[in-house]
């Protein structure tokens, strides 16, 4: 069973710092992490695509381990929750 990873990714847009959340495996979420927030550190790293097409600089990332995509699925009870919200 592969671990699903989260990275998150900071940019800045007009001074206010936003993040972008990208789902990955868990060991390439662990490597890109370091490697990107060096890149950034020396004008090197990626860049986030705007929707007008303006692209700035990624300032740092982070991998935030998940767990088994499916470690809690048998204790999840959906029709359970369906009632408690109706």
């Amino acid at each position: 069973m592969d671990l699903i990873s989260v990275l998150v990714l900071l940019y800045t847009v007009s001074g206010v710092t936003y993040e972008s959340e990208v789902h990955m495996p868990h060991h390439a979420c662990m490597a890109a992490a370091p490697a990107i927030t060096l890149a950034a550190g020396i004008d090197a790293g990626p860049k986030i695509e705007m929707l007008d097409g303006t692209r700035v600089p990624v300032k740092s990332a982070t991998c935030i381990p998940a767990c088994f995509a499916d470690a809690m699925s048998d204790m999840w009870d959906l029709k359970t929750l369906a009632e408690d919200e109706g």
